[in-house]
């Protein structure tokens, strides 16, 4: 698969300054910068979209690690494979939401 230029991780969602708050979390200067302020919906809603959002860089580092696999192991034919496939390309700006 191609490479992206995304912010890379950990990304947490810290919750502490709003509810909804995503960082980058630079550990050699010990802050955050704030790369999502979620603001729609209910406090519920927007604490699960945070959670999601800032696994975002595990979740895709998985499903790479995935394909690799079910690609030495022959499984490119699999649905799971195919969807994987999928939300990378998604996930990389090659495929339109």
């Amino acid at each position: 698969m191609n490479e992206t230029s995304h912010t890379p991780g950990p990304w947490e969602w810290s919750g502490r300054t709003h509810p909804a708050e995503i960082g980058i979390i630079n550990p050699a200067r010990d802050h955050m910068l704030v790369i999502a302020l979620l603001t729609s919906g209910n406090v519920e809603n927007q604490s699960a979209d945070a959670r999601l959002i800032a696994a975002a860089p595990d979740l895709l580092e998985a499903l790479e690690a995935y394909v690799g696999w079910a690609e030495r192991v022959e499984l490119r034919a699999e649905t799971v494979y195919i969807k994987a496939c999928a939300a990378i390309l998604k996930a990389k700006g090659a495929v339109r939401p």
